[in-house]
């Protein structure tokens, strides 16, 4: 499910970025031998570390609002989505020639969290777990959060405007 289109206007209401400052410039060279060693322990963190931390802006950002307070396991849905999404257009932009994360060697792919093959009693009932809201999430997007956050944003705007006028 792309949810790019609605994310990104409700991430402009809330001026926010669309996306994090490129992690790949910053984080270490791969390693060549493909193994799991520090260098790729280290590439991983400094690649994933401004998605996490993109992420929990956003989920900060639409719980401020009040977005989806009574069904927290929507708005959870949406930014593990997002994360994701992320994580494999970043996968997608570092893979040789656009092979993705299936021509990776498996430590490569444990580094950028794919989960190993095949998955666990437990990995299994995380993954459906969170896919059963999918279709309810695109139908709250378009009818709830898209309309919530554009009333929500500009409030929460005024609101700190007026804290730092009343503070100056």
């Amino acid at each position: 499910m792309d949810t790019r289109l609605l994310l990104g206007g409700m991430l402009h209401m809330l001026r926010l970025p669309e996306a994090p400052p490129a992690a790949l410039e910053a984080a270490p060279p791969p390693d060549d031998a493909g193994t799991a060693g520090a260098v790729a322990a280290q590439r991983q963190q400094a690649v994933l570390a401004p998605l996490h931390s993109h992420v929990a802006a956003l989920q900060s950002a639409l719980a401020s609002t009040g977005l989806w307070s009574d069904r927290p396991e929507l708005l959870a849905t949406l930014t593990g989505r997002h994360f994701a999404a992320l994580r494999d257009e970043l996968w997608a932009a570092e893979a040789p020639a656009g092979e993705g994360l299936a021509a990776a060697p498996p430590a490569a792919a444990a580094a950028w969290g794919s989960a190993p093959r095949p998955l666990s009693e437990a990995a299994l009932a995380a993954a459906a777990g969170g896919a059963m809201f999918l279709p309810e999430l695109w139908g709250a997007m378009l009818e709830e959060a898209v309309p919530w956050v554009a009333v929500h944003a500009p409030l929460g705007v005024m609101q700190r405007l007026r804290l730092r006028e009343a503070g100056a």
